[in-house]
This record gives structure tokens, C-alpha cells and sequence, in this order.
């Protein structure tokens, strides 16, 4: 009995052995008990927001890193996003779709002004710009229309208003800047044309003058007869 309890032992003993080369297995392999995270490398562990920042650099160009958030223009927009959700609060049911028509035009302002700043390319800079000033006039007659169906009075629709003209003429400005500066990068870039190119003028080829033809001799005077 003793004898094979022992041997239950080093079969025990075996068996952790065993166990311990699983372990090593799995550390090797990265396939159990641990190895997920490992296996994949580096890149799997979440990096801090300076690396991620960092990130979005690309060759000597940068992508702008969320710079919109200390604009005025993008709180204002903010502020006007949030006055627009409680001035709305508690519209009737027939007057629901130009409230979420309002809704949606005051979060596209933020949305796409948030792009555009993020956006290098200026063609797409001026896209999304557009687009954030389109919803500045939309969500200004959302409210005109609220107020015609008695649901905003018009003191509110006043101020709205107010903030909307600000954000346009900010939004302008960012479309007119941005121009210039596509304008004044495409020039750079343009071939010249023939009319603006230097030519050069060069010299017409001298042919050297003729040589000057020899005085015929004077006749041989013939004898007399």
C-alpha cells in the first residue's frame, strides 16, 4: 500500500511536472493562461494621449490634434447646441419634426466645424465649413418656424439668432482664410505659363563675309601682225 502511494506520489510528482510545462508552454507560446495582450505585441497596450498625439503625425506634415476645442467659434457653437435642446423642451407632438430638424442643424455646426478644423487638405477645409454654415442658416429658420407655430417666443428666437449671425460671420472668415491660402498654394505650385516665362534671347549666329572677288588680270597683249 505504501509502495503505491509513493508511486501515487511521483505520479503526482509527474504530474506537476507536467503542469510546470504547460506553464512554459504557455509563456513560450502565448497561447493560455496569459498570453493574449503578450502575444500581440507592443501596439495592444492602450498609449498615453501624448503617444496618441503624437501619432497622428506624418512625415513633416501634422494633422491638427483637436485644436478646434480652444476656438470660440466651436464653443459657440457648443453654447448654441445647448440652448437650442432647452428652448425645445416640451414641444407638442405636431411641431416635432422642426424641432429635431433644429437639433440636428445646431449639432451639425459643432460637427462639422470640428472637422474642418481637423481636416489639412484646404478643398475639404472649405467643404465642411460650407456645410457648418448652411446649418447655421437652417437652424435660424427652424426657430423662425417655432416661433410662428407658438412654441419659442420670440425673445428666444431673438437671441438664437444673435448667436447664429456670430457663428456665420466666423465661419465665413474661416472660409475666406482658407481660400487665400489654397489660393496662394496653388500658385506656388502652377507651372509658369508663356506669357509670364523669361525667355532668353540669344544671339543670331554671324556668318563671316564673303571674300571679295580678284580683280581679273589684265589681258595678255597679243602681237602685232
Amino acid at each position: 500500500g505504501g509502495t503505491a502511494t509513493a508511486g501515487r506520489q511521483r505520479r503526482d510528482g509527474n504530474g506537476g511536472t507536467a503542469t510546470a510545462g504547460r506553464k512554459r508552454r504557455d509563456g513560450n507560446g502565448g497561447t493560455n493562461n496569459g498570453g493574449g495582450l503578450a502575444s500581440l505585441g507592443p501596439m495592444a497596450v492602450p498609449r498615453s494621449a501624448r503617444e496618441c498625439g503624437s501619432a497622428l503625425r506624418t512625415g513633416k506634415r501634422e494633422m491638427a490634434e483637436f485644436t478646434y476645442r480652444t476656438m470660440r467659434v466651436y464653443q459657440l457653437a457648443l453654447d448654441l447646441n445647448g440652448f437650442a435642446f432647452e428652448a425645445t423642451r416640451g414641444v407638442p407632438t405636431r411641431s416635432w419634426p422642426i424641432e429635431q430638424q433644429l437639433i440636428r442643424a445646431a449639432a451639425s455646426i459643432v460637427l462639422n466645424i470640428a472637422e474642418g478644423v481637423t481636416e489639412y487638405s484646404p478643398g475639404e477645409k472649405t467643404r465642411f465649413y460650407r456645410i457648418a454654415l448652411r446649418s447655421a442658416g437652417e437652424a435660424g429658420a427652424a426657430f423662425d418656424v417655432l416661433v410662428r407655430h407658438g412654441v419659442v417666443s420670440r425673445a428666444v428666437a431673438d437671441h438664437a439668432n444673435d448667436q447664429l449671425q456670430s457663428i456665420a460671420a466666423m465661419v465665413t472668415n474661416l472660409i475666406l482664410a482658407t481660400e487665400a491660402r489654397r489660393a496662394r498654394t496653388t500658385s506656388r505650385s502652377a507651372p509658369e505659363s508663356p506669357a509670364t516665362r523669361t525667355t532668353r534671347t540669344l544671339p543670331r549666329p554671324t556668318t563671316p563675309p564673303l571674300p571679295s572677288p580678284s580683280p581679273s588680270p589684265d589681258p595678255i597683249p597679243l602681237p602685232a601682225p
